[in-house]
């Protein structure tokens, strides 16, 4: 079975991924900063802002997608939070290219999606 593990696996996107790719016989796996052992997909901890990430998720890992980051909509953006945001983006993709390097995965691809705009009714 093709294993794919995702970051940010648990927000709207990677909800909607892990849904396609588990009924299109792909097994999606999650990194998250609070595991749930009894969770729909398998868990892994990690947490970007301290570099701590569980080695064992990448065990016969094929793909990894990134769409890790802070939510875009639930804070309003002033200076602190715009930093949080890109900050989030920025240290998630480090962590995971770093250990992707230490451990050696044979991946078939990474991938690394983000966002920091909002479109929506702007009233012109």
């Amino acid at each position: 079975m093709i294993k794919v593990l995702i970051s940010g696996g648990s927000g709207l996107i990677g909800q909607e991924l892990s849904d396609h790719l588990k009924k299109n016989g792909y097994e999606p796996i999650h990194l998250s900063r609070n595991p749930n052992p009894h969770g729909t997909y398998k868990s892994y901890y990690w947490d970007p802002s301290k570099g701590e990430m569980d080695l064992s998720c990448l065990d016969g890992v094929d793909y990894v997608v990134n769409l890790a980051g802070a939510g875009i909509v639930d804070k309003p953006w002033t200076e602190g939070r715009k930093k949080e945001i890109i900050d989030s983006r920025v240290q998630s993709t480090v962590l995971l290219v770093e250990k992707i390097i230490q451990y050696r995965p044979q991946l078939k691809a990474f991938i690394a999606a983000s966002a920091i705009g909002y479109y929506g009714n702007r009233g012109d």
